[in-house]
């Protein structure tokens, strides 16, 4: 039958708005969100594939929620989770970085600013200063790409969780008309 999702009735991501108009205002941003993800990841091919599939999810699913296509919502529900799979993988790895190789970053830094004071005498009396504080900013950018991969993550999530609801109760919608049209023309 496939993947079940509670019944939701609102989205406390645009808490103002009815459930309906919510899911496509938080589709749009999403696709914003990743269409952003997708001009910065050009670099890196596997990031750039993995980001362009995942716009193209979200802009069949706004097309689908506009004009109301069951089966351009549907893949989004299968698309989306690969993407919470391997968000949730990279978010444990980031994790452990954080937690077991720390320490190996900031031997890196420092050993690359020791071979750039080696070569200036002024840097080096700088170098000698700045340990701490390169191991300060090594710890700052960890503490901080982890905890926003974790917030970001757990929105997507809810939001995953919201659309699917929404598609369900769309898709429960859709039968339930199937049936009243099939009653109306006597084909039962």
């Amino acid at each position: 039958m496939g993947i079940r999702f509670p019944e939701i009735n609102k989205c406390y991501c645009c808490c103002c708005m009815n459930f309906d108009v919510a899911i496509k205002v938080c589709t749009i941003i999403m696709a914003i969100l990743y269409g952003l993800s997708t001009i910065y990841s050009i670099s890196n091919i596997f990031t750039l594939f993995y980001s362009i599939v995942i716009l193209v999810s979200l802009i069949f699913l706004a097309i689908g929620l506009f004009n109301g296509k069951l089966s351009y919502m549907k893949q989004f529900i299968y698309v989306f989770l690969v993407n919470l799979i391997l968000e949730g993988i990279s978010i444990i790895l980031l994790v452990v970085v954080f937690f077991f190789f720390k320490d190996a970053f900031s031997k890196i830094l420092n050993q690359e600013a020791a071979t750039q004071s080696y070569n200036n005498a002024e840097f080096n009396m700088q170098y000698q200063k700045n340990t701490e504080a390169i191991n300060t900013v090594v710890n700052t950018m960890l503490v901080f790409s982890v905890v926003t991969s974790v917030i970001f993550y757990g929105l997507s999530i809810y939001y995953y969780i919201c659309t699917g609801s929404y598609i369900q109760t769309f898709e429960k919608e859709l039968e339930k008309s199937d049936e009243a049209r099939k009653l109306e023309n006597n084909q039962y």
